[in-house]
Formats: C-alpha cells, structure tokens, sequence
C-alpha cells in the first residue's frame, strides 16, 4: 500500500503457493503487473486501486478461486467493513478489461469504479456466481447488449456516476434473481428499458 515509488511487482511474487489475497492500492507509479498473474491459483480476493496500470494481464482468467476483484477507487462491500473496507484512492487507468475475465467462475462481487480510460465495456461472459456487481465514475456511453447475460446469480446491480450513460441492455430486467437495481448520477439516462417492470 502507497509505495509512491514502485514501479514493477516481481513476477516471483506469482509463485506463492498459499495466497489468497492480493492487495495492491496506491502504488502510482506501478504501470505493470506480472504476466503470471493467473499462477496464483489459490488467491481468492484481488484488490487493484490507485495504481497506473493500463493492461490488465489475460492471465487472470486463469484464477479459479477468485470471488472478489475491485478495479479502480473503491474496494467492495459485501463483507464486513472490517474485511473489506472502503477506499478512495485515485483512478485506474485501465483501458479493457481482457476477455479472460469472464472465465472466473467463482467471482462472487466486482467493482469497477473511476477507470475513466475505460470507454467501453465487453460483456461479461459467465460469470454464473457473480452476485454484485458496482460500476461507478465511468465514460460510457452505453453498456453493450447482453452485457448481463451470463451473470445468472447477479442479486445487486450498483451504476452511478456515470455521466454519459445513455442507455441500459434490455436483458437487464431478465435477471430472475436480480433484488436491486441502484441507479445513482447517470444523468444522461432518460429511459429505463421496458424489461425493467418485469
């Protein structure tokens, strides 16, 4: 947490055998993280906040046991505050997230929050065990069709801030198991889809 001056994590850190969490906030100057991210197989929560990476590594889709990933400013809550607290900690400038992030299937919460580099979203692929999901402080202009529409668990679906969104997918109110949707801030959205009242 705030090495001011760290540059690049050392791909050894990749061969722990035994960590479950990784937590990297604050670091500004890091612009790179190792290639043999997805070795670490056990890592359960990944916490990337603060930092100025760019690319996220395709390898993580190879983490099997991930259940937590936040990307950007702030940390999820869908623990105890004492688990997970909330951070606030500068921008992510991710520009995509990879395609592999749709093969984790054990991911259980995702925030992506204040990577204002990220202009467009890929749906998500299957992510059958995602339960929240919080998208804040981004530039989209609008979520692509079928974003959703592998995330079959998804319970509490959190957008806010997110001043140029002008449109959500219609698969949005197809979600069985979804209880909230949390609108907050997106002001250029003037419409919900009709699926919504379903």
């Amino acid at each position: 947490r705030h090495c001011a001056r760290l540059e690049k994590l050392p791909g050894s850190l990749c061969t722990l055998p035994a960590l479950e969490s990784l937590v990297v906030v604050g670091c500004r100057s890091l612009r790179e993280l190792p290639s043999q991210l997805g070795n670490l197989k056990t890592v359960k929560r990944l916490v990337l906040n603060g930092i100025k990476v760019r690319q996220l590594p395709t390898s993580i889709g190879n983490l099997p046991d991930l259940r937590f990933l936040s990307l950007g400013a702030s940390e999820l809550r869908t623990t105890a505050p004492s688990v997970l607290p909330s951070v606030n900690l500068g921008l992510l400038e991710l520009r995509e997230l990879p395609c592999s992030v749709g093969r984790l299937s054990s991911l259980v919460g995702l925030s992506i929050s204040r990577c204002r580099s990220l202009q467009e979203l890929r749906p998500l692929g299957n992510l059958g065990a995602l339960k929240r999901l919080e998208l804040a402080g981004l530039q989209l202009y609008a979520l692509p069709e079928l974003a959703f529409c592998g995330l079959t668990s998804l319970v509490d679906l959190g957008i806010s801030h997110c001043p140029k969104l002008k449109r959500l997918p219609e698969e949005v109110g197809w979600h069985s198991a979804l209880e909230s949707l949390r609108l907050d801030g997106c002001l250029s959205l003037k419409w919900l889809p009709a699926s919504v009242g379903n």
